[in-house]
């Protein structure tokens, strides 16, 4: 199996792959609406754009963020600690955090967090204004209620997209409405041979009900690269075991490498479930005896 790539600057190849992961991440939205893209109208994604923020939200300035995610609260609270004229945070929801922590728990945050923050929820933005004395920045951020927000730095956080236009074409890979990538507890795609996919493009089995569900938070994507288990294989054999994150496999197996019943290399690769080894069953038993004799 093969995958296409072309690096930035260089031309096309080709790379053979037993096993394919994609984490692509995701890129940040910006508002469907005229002026969205003007120059004092920042994202948060990349390091360079923390660093862009951190030098435009000087002392006494104007400061509108639009979305009321973590990330959107996190940067509100350390800029109101700025001594801005201003901190305006616009949000859909009637809370922030209502629709993933309830109204309760988003009450409290509001409050713990929210100093010095003004904040306009069950709202949306109407259009951003640009300015009459330089048409190339925005001062001002308008509600669909008509309230007028002045500003001299506007922030998005409306979320972001799955990076995941490259499957569109030819991958066999079927993407969510929102671009998301189906996976099941195990983080692989269904349907297509030793493709994997984590972080925020993954839509996961996420509780007991199996609820398919995309996360878009840092720390998700994280866990999904640190759960794995590496077998090395010797003669068909497996001689030992790596893991992060998925100790019951890693007890499960020693306990089987001890017995003389782990299951063969090619079992493994195969799709072989060693947490489904039943230690008590006939076929262990004698599995067990006969490395006994």
């Amino acid at each position: 199996m093969t995958v296409q790539a072309q690096p930035q600057g260089g031309s096309e190849e080709t790379i053979p792959y037993t096993n394919l992961i994609l984490a692509p991440g995701s890129f940040p939205r910006r508002l469907p609406i005229p002026n969205a893209n003007l120059s004092n109208i920042y994202t948060l994604r990349f390091l360079e754009d923390s660093q862009k923020i951190d030098a435009a939200c000087q002392k006494d300035l104007r400061v509108v963020i639009i979305g009321t995610s973590f990330i959107s609260m996190e940067l509100a609270t350390t800029i109101a600690k700025r001594g801005m004229k201003s901190v305006d945070m616009v949000g859909m929801e009637n809370t922030p955090f209502e629709m993933i922590m309830g109204k309760e728990v988003g009450e409290g945050l509001r409050t713990v967090m929210g100093q010095n923050i003004n904040f306009h929820m069950d709202a949306s933005v109407d259009s951003i204004r640009a300015s009459s004395s330089d048409p190339s920045v925005a001062d001002a951020v308008v509600l669909k209620d008509g309230t007028t927000l002045e500003a001299d730095v506007i922030i998005l956080g409306v979320g972001v997209a799955p990076a995941t236009e490259f499957l569109k074409n030819g991958s066999g890979i079927q993407l969510e409405k929102d671009g998301g990538v189906v996976v099941d507890e195990y983080l692989k795609v269904p349907g297509v041979e030793n493709v994997y996919a984590i972080g925020d493009i993954a839509v996961f089995p996420q509780t007991e009900m199996k609820t398919p569900r995309r996360i878009e938070h840092w720390n998700v994507a994280g866990n999904h690269g640190r759960a794995f288990v590496a077998y090395y294989f010797k003669e068909n054999k497996v001689v030992a075991l790596a893991s992060m994150g998925r100790d019951p496999i890693m007890s499960k197996s020693s306990e089987l490498m001890r017995l003389g019943i782990m299951p063969t290399a090619q079992e493994i690769k195969d799709g072989a479930d060693v947490l489904q080894v039943d230690v008590s069953s006939v076929q262990a038993l004698q599995r067990i005896a006969a490395l006994k004799q």
